[in-house]
């Protein structure tokens, strides 16, 4: 999946197959922005975000089978992550950390929505700058930081832990 900008149309986003037929297919090609798609885990699902009615939102479309779209988020959305069972969708609205609780059947519908956290998380412009522990309950966010920042890597953490404190 990955999204094609064009003069006439926008963002629009388009798929290929892995295999057999690679050809690119539209998967939601429309006068609005479509963004930032997501796969869900189990590939039959894919969220992604569109500015159809101004504002951004989260929709949710099957895949690769053709089907309506619901809207997961409710008064903008934006950064779609799948929690690992599929069964929630987080996404931003502002620096709310909001999850929808999905229920799964021939569509998938969105049963409850609740804010998780607010975070200052910087702003992703073609994927989310933040991604959710297989628990659900944990989350890695890129900060939103005013100026520059560091990023320390530490190979091999443990031995160097075990080195300082003498085992």
């Amino acid at each position: 999946m990955y999204r094609v900008l064009t003069d006439s149309t926008g963002r629009d986003l388009w798929y290929r197959a892995l295999q057999s037929d690679t050809t690119p297919e539209p998967f939601d090609f429309t006068r609005a922005d479509e963004t930032m798609p997501r796969f869900s885990p189990n590939g039959r699902w894919v969220a992604y975000v569109s500015n159809e009615s101004r504002n951004p939102e989260v929709f949710v479309r099957p895949f690769p089978d053709p089907g309506g779209r619901t809207r997961m988020s409710a008064g903008g959305g934006t950064e779609p992550v799948w929690a690992h069972d599929t069964r929630r969708l987080f996404y931003l609205t502002g620096n709310d950390l909001m999850a929808a609780t999905l229920a799964i059947s021939t569509e998938l519908t969105a049963t409850s929505r609740e804010r998780i956290l607010t975070a200052d998380v910087a702003p992703g412009s073609i994927h989310a700058n933040y991604d959710v522990a297989k628990d659900g309950r944990h989350f890695l966010m890129e900060r939103n930081a005013c100026g520059a920042t560091d990023l320390t890597i530490v190979l091999n953490w443990m031995a160097r832990a075990r080195t300082r404190i003498g085992q």
